[in-house]
Parts: C-alpha cells; structure tokens; sequence
C-alpha cells in the first residue's frame, strides 16, 4: 500500500502508511490516543502533530488504508512532511515485501491451528453468522423454519384422521402399524402411531395398540403379513399408503414453491427427524423432489416473477 498525502482545502491528509513511518521513524516521542497518534519532531521539542482518523473523502482524494488529518500547525511542517515522504519513497518496496512475509506467515499459523483454509474459516463464519440471524429452530431462517413446520403439521392432520378412520373399522389396526414401524422400518406407521399417541392418553394408547382381540382366533380367520389377519394388515397398509401420497403431495408443493431453498430444507427435516424425532419431517424427507426436478408448466403457464422468468426453459412446455 502506497503511502499518500494532499492538502486539499486547507487541511492536510495523509493514510495508514505515511502514520507508520512517522512512528517508526519517531518511536520514542509517539503515543497512541484517541482516534489516532501524537508525535513530537524533537526539532524544538514542543512541535505536536496529531494524526486524527478519519472517514473516506469524496472523489477529490483517493486513499487506500485508514485516512488521518494530519495538524501540520508548525514552522518546519514542510520540512517534516518532505522528510518522512522521503524516508517512505525509499522503504516502501523492502516494507511492503516484509509485510506480506508477516502476513503469510501468520496466515499459515492461523489455518495450522484451524485445521482448514482461510477461505474455507470465512466461509464457516459466515455459515454461523446466518445461522446466528436466523433465529430459527436448529439455527434455519424462521421463514424455512416456518414453511416446514406448516408441512409437518399438515402430515400430522392427516395421519391422525387416517388412523382415528382405521380402527373404527379394526381396532388391532394399531398394534399391526407398530409391528410395521419397528419390522418393516415404515415411516407412515411411525407417523400414524406418533399421531394416535399424540391424540390419546398414555393409559388408552397403550391399552389399545398392544392388545390382540380374541375375535383375531375365530375360525376360518384368512391371516397375512405378520400373522395378522389379512384384513388387519390390509387397513393399516392402506393408511400407511394414503400418508406416503400425502407426504409425496406436501413435499412436491413445498419444492415448487422454494425450489432454490431445496438444501436448507432438507437440511431442516433431516435434522427435525433426528433431533426433534419427528416422523412426519423423515416421511416428507423420504418423498422429496431431486434438487434439479423440474416441474412440467401447463400449456399457456407463464412464470409469475422475474426469477420464474429467468430460471422459465420453453421445453417446459
């Protein structure tokens, strides 16, 4: 960086580098204070200059560096301006290639001890900053963190009328989705069963989902998966069906709306099902659009918004 001064409208302005000769070359008479330096020339012993920083100029004056006001309020002002710009023409190039060593130097110290590159460390950074801002559940934007959420919600809904209706119609309904759950690895039973529980006390819940009826023993009883009587494990597939559309639906409507946000919200339901063990997050996970799914627009679909516009592609069509 190039040391610089002008004198533009009576006052006198130097950057960064024109301050550090001054303290290198008077190390014994300048003191840090505020907003700036203080150095005395030692010519008389009383010629104070004051280096006070100072916002960006207008286009008049370019400078690269923190710009200071200097107060050149002195008989050999000139004198002592022409030296250190002197001392300067001749100390730059070795000052700055010494300057870029140092900070090489403690670049490499700084990634050594992070484990990772100064880029990669900014990016981080910047991760964490959003992350911070966002005030969201598990650190996602509130808005990602809302539009999930609203999904979720809706499952549920869904998944609590759908198991309510099946065992109306069989009651062992229930003890067939947890053996599906935990079997079968089903994450619509798992939703179905979370949604029931949630819906009923403890008590109930666990009265209802682990008892066998005796009319499963009747004779002529057709069973089928699990041993179950066939139209047991007929209803509570059905349910686990329906869910899984209904999920694939939520899932769809979401990612034509935030297509570009396709990470985040993956991101947010696979952490949602892990950490907050919600099985409706992992059951719309599980149904997700691809990130680079494109939806076909119907005939005469034009897009709504200039992103629509710029991301349109007429094979769409």
């Amino acid at each position: 960086m190039p040391a610089q001064y002008a004198h533009l409208d009576g006052r006198h302005w130097v950057n960064e580098d024109f301050v550090d000769n001054v303290r290198e070359l008077y190390p014994a008479t300048t003191k840090k204070i505020p907003l700036g330096y203080s150095t005395y020339t030692g010519w008389t012993g009383k010629d104070e200059i004051l280096f006070t920083a100072h916002g960006p100029l207008d286009d008049q004056a370019r400078f690269e560096g923190q710009l200071y006001e200097a107060s050149f309020d002195l008989v050999a002002a000139d004198n002592f301006r022409e030296k250190i710009l002197e001392r300067i023409k001749h100390s730059t190039p070795a000052k700055a290639e010494k300057r870029a060593s140092i900070r090489q130097r403690k670049i490499a110290s700084l990634e050594q001890r992070w484990g990772m590159t100064i880029e990669e460390r900014v990016q981080q950074e910047k991760i964490q900053k959003e992350a911070r801002q966002g005030g969201g559940l598990y650190g996602y934007p509130k808005p990602i963190v809302s539009s999930c959420e609203s999904a979720v919600k809706k499952l549920n809904r869904k998944a609590a009328a759908l198991v309510h209706k099946a065992i109306k119609k069989d009651r062992n309904v229930v003890d067939f989705l947890g053996t599906h759950a935990n079997r079968g690895g089903s994450l619509a039973a798992r939703t179905l069963l979370a949604a029931y529980k949630s819906s009923m006390p403890e008590t109930e819940f666990e009265d209802v989902a682990f008892t066998i009826l005796a009319s499963d023993k009747e004779a002529g009883m057709v069973y089928g998966m699990y041993g179950y009587p066939r139209k047991t494990a007929s209803i509570g597939l059905s349910a686990c069906t329906t869910l899984r559309e209904a999920a694939g639906t939520l899932a769809a409507m979401l990612h034509r709306r935030k297509t570009a946000l396709h990470e985040r919200i993956t991101g947010f339901f696979g952490e949602h099902s892990k950490t907050g063990n919600c099985h409706a997050s992992g059951l719309i996970l599980s149904c997700y659009p691809a990130a680079d799914f494109k939806f076909r627009r119907a005939s005469g679909e034009e897009p709504a918004s200039v992103q629509g516009w710029l991301a349109w592609d007429p094979g769409d069509l």
